[in-house]
């Protein structure tokens, strides 16, 4: 039994990618409920996938607002202007 468990996280390098591969499939998939999914990597501790779920849905409100609660304001204002330019850059093309 030891055997089965352990060689099913040879492939990942750690936990953290195997969750950020796992929810990058899931994503594409389905639509996962995005409240559901923030509390389960919340319960965990997990910031980083956090972050990574909340920016590949393109929930930036929450990558803002967990910056800003941190007072980390240089990577607040850094989301903030990537969209900026982002939408700068869809009304030139409009």
């Amino acid at each position: 039994m030891t055997s089965n468990i352990s060689s099913r996280h040879i492939g990942c390098a750690s936990h953290g990618s195997c969750i950020r591969a796992c929810l990058t499939v899931s994503i594409r998939q389905t639509n996962l409920l995005k409240e559901m999914t923030y509390d389960l990597i919340r319960g965990h501790g997990r910031t980083h996938i956090y972050l990574f779920y909340a920016t590949t849905i393109g929930d930036y409100e929450r990558v803002v607002e967990h910056w800003i609660l941190e007072e980390d304001w240089v990577k607040a204002i850094d989301v903030i202007s990537r969209q900026v330019t982002c939408i700068t850059v869809l009304r030139l093309q409009i």
